[in-house]
This record gives C-alpha cells, structure tokens and sequence, in this order.
C-alpha cells in the first residue's frame, strides 16, 4: 500500500497522460465521449491525493517528529521533548531518557535566543520493523544554557523506536560534524 501513500508520483503521471490522450481523441474524432473521460481522470487524481494526504506514514511520522524535535530544542519546550523521546531511549552519556531530560532543562533555558535545523533527511527502516533510522545535516547557534555555541555544522543520526502505542519516538541519537567525528555533548 505504500506505493499509494509514499508519493504517488506514478500516478499523477498516469492520469495525466491518460488525460492528454483523451483530449487529443476528442480534438481529431470530435467525439465528446472522450471529453466525459476527463472529470473521472480528475476525480482518480484527487483520489490519490486525498489518499496521500490523509495517511501518515511511518517515514513521513518521524521526519515530522525530527522537525518537531528541532522546533522544541529552539523553543525550550521540555513538554514537547518528553513527548518526542520514547521511555526505551538509550544513550552512552545519557543512562535513562530521564537523564537526558535533566540535562535539556539546564541547557534549554527560556527565553534564550538560539537555533536549531535539521534538514536533507534519508530514512530508513530497521530490519525488525520496529526502528526507523534518520540520517540528515544539522545546525545549531546561539545559548545554550551557559554555553554560546557560535555555530555548529555536522550530521545527526536518531534512531526511532515504535512504542506499544504505535508512535515513533527518539530511543537513540548520534551527533558528528562534518568529517564524521563524534561530538562531545557538553554535560
């Protein structure tokens, strides 16, 4: 079903040859049978739309919550960080997602002007089908708790888990720079 929902190109592309062919038949025979194809090339088109519209898949979930992850780390928003992280959340410098959280609330001050963007995603799903893993280029500036960061350029890997509700949530995370070495988060 995925060949539906994860973009629909083959479709568009499809209904709107079919749509060139049947124009063209009414322009040479003058037939207006052919026009009536029309409306239902439309209505097959919206079809697919609404389709890929309304369903959310998974790779499409977690590219949405890695954007959502980035607004929150912006906004300060530990709420929206404790709904974003799944209870399972492992990280060598960060025991429990608990930890993790301790250490956000210091760092991700209110009220302190900063940046984060995450963008260029390639997902990918894990072999059990209950992790997905989302490589892309991040960015990072301003305050951060008591540390200025003037600018930071690299890569992030997150490891999403499907929890029991059968949400994804961040259960991992890698940052590197550019040259693919490991950055040390300040603790």
């Amino acid at each position: 079903m995925s060949f539906i929902t994860e973009n629909p190109l083959w479709a568009y592309v499809l209904l709107a040859a079919a749509g060139v062919v049947f124009v063209s038949a009414f322009v040479v025979t003058k037939r207006v049978v052919y026009l009536a194809a029309v409306p239902v090339v439309l209505v097959l088109g919206l079809g697919f739309w609404l389709i890929d519209y309304a369903i959310e898949t998974d790779r499409e979930q977690v590219e949405r919550k890695t954007r959502e992850l980035a607004a929150a780390v912006e906004a300060g928003d530990l709420n929206k960080l404790d709904a974003l992280i799944s209870k399972r959340f492992y990280h060598p410098m960060f025991a429990s997602k608990q930890a993790l959280l301790d250490r956000a609330r210091g760092v991700l001050q209110p009220g302190q002007q900063r940046t984060c963007q995450l963008w260029q995603f390639e997902t990918s799903a894990g072999g059990s089908g209950k992790t997905m893993i989302l490589t892309g280029n991040a960015s990072a500036s301003g305050q951060y708790g008591s540390f200025n960061v003037p600018g930071f350029l690299g890569k992030v890997e997150f490891t999403f888990l499907k929890d029991d509700d059968g949400q994804w949530r961040l259960g991992k995370f890698l940052v590197t720079d550019t040259q693919g070495n490991d950055v040390a988060i300040p603790r």
